[in-house]
């Protein structure tokens, strides 16, 4: 059976900024729920992971929902995450960042890892 990888808060919202960061919104801009969830799926992140990393980038003061005359949209705050969250020392900064990008290219490169010779369906949740 293999491990299932849990996010950290911290990573799933770096996720969740660095979408609005590859399509240069920035705060003030915001992306609609749909293209979101569009985009979440090429973060390697579960798609249940998307609630939970909107509401801990919330906490965080990093975007907030909105409702619009199109529907749910979310607009992006600020892009840094806060300094209690990276850490005071520019070193562990640093380092938080890269762990969060090795974290999320090894749930994208499982995500797209080809099934095993007679394997008809990957397990729920992969």
């Amino acid at each position: 059976a293999q491990r299932r990888m849990t996010p950290t808060d911290r990573t799933l919202a770096r996720a969740l900024v660095g979408i609005f960061s590859q399509f240069k919104i920035y705060p003030g801009g915001r992306l609609m729920m749909r293209d979101l969830n569009l985009h979440w799926r090429q973060t390697g992140l579960r798609a249940e992971d998307l609630d939970r990393a909107i509401g801990v980038a919330s906490r965080y003061g990093l975007l907030r929902e909105q409702y619009t005359d199109w529907g749910p949209a979310v607009e992006i705050l600020r892009t840094r995450l806060p300094r209690h969250i990276q850490g005071d020392n520019p070193l562990e900064r640093a380092l938080a960042a890269a762990t969060d990008a090795l974290r999320l290219f090894r749930l994208k490169r499982r995500r797209r890892r080809p099934l095993r010779s007679g394997a008809t369906s990957r397990p729920a949740g992969h």
